[in-house]
């Protein structure tokens, strides 16, 4: 791993990501995404995707008979920018119901810029690769991403 170097932004995200995503560890309540997300109850309430490895769907919640996916594991750019940058989030209505934003603060460009440019060079190492689902960035280990996750965790255990 030694000639393979990684930020600090860059490990958190391997392996918060790996926790979210694999390990389905995820922890906080606010970027659950799901009403009716219980950390203790739904991490076994959940089965993998037939086609997408590390997505998962509901047990409990169906849509028309069918499962549906569960967004308390997806980890996505909003993760990094509330867990590492520690961006708060502002609620606002509208006439679709509440919508969610961040507080702007005055390095928050610098915050996107940065995030962003990680998330690129992870991606050019083949650590990750990302989807765009309502214009935020699904983040996607590949395997090299998960193996590297792995070291990263037995390294620094505390994330």
């Amino acid at each position: 791993m030694a000639e393979q170097r990684l930020s600090k932004l860059q490990k958190w995200v391997l392996i918060n990501c790996y926790k979210v995503t694999v390990l389905r560890q995820r922890e906080d309540k606010v970027l659950s995404r799901c009403r009716r997300f219980d950390v203790l109850k739904c991490r076994d309430n959940v089965e993998p995707h037939e086609k997408y490895p590390h997505f998962y769907n509901c047990k409990t919640e169906k849509f028309s008979g069918k499962p549906i996916a569960c967004p308390a594991y997806v980890f996505t750019q909003f993760d990094i920018y509330l867990n590492f940058h520690k961006i708060e989030l502002s609620k606002r209505k509208s006439m679709y119901g509440d919508v969610v934003y961040f507080k702007h603060k005055p390095e928050s460009e610098k915050i996107y810029v940065s995030t962003s440019r990680s998330l690129k060079k992870l991606r050019e190492k083949d650590l990750i690769h990302y989807s765009y689902f309502e214009g935020v960035k699904t983040i996607i280990l590949t395997d090299l991403g998960i193996e590297t996750a792995k070291k990263l965790l037995r390294l620094n255990p505390t994330g």
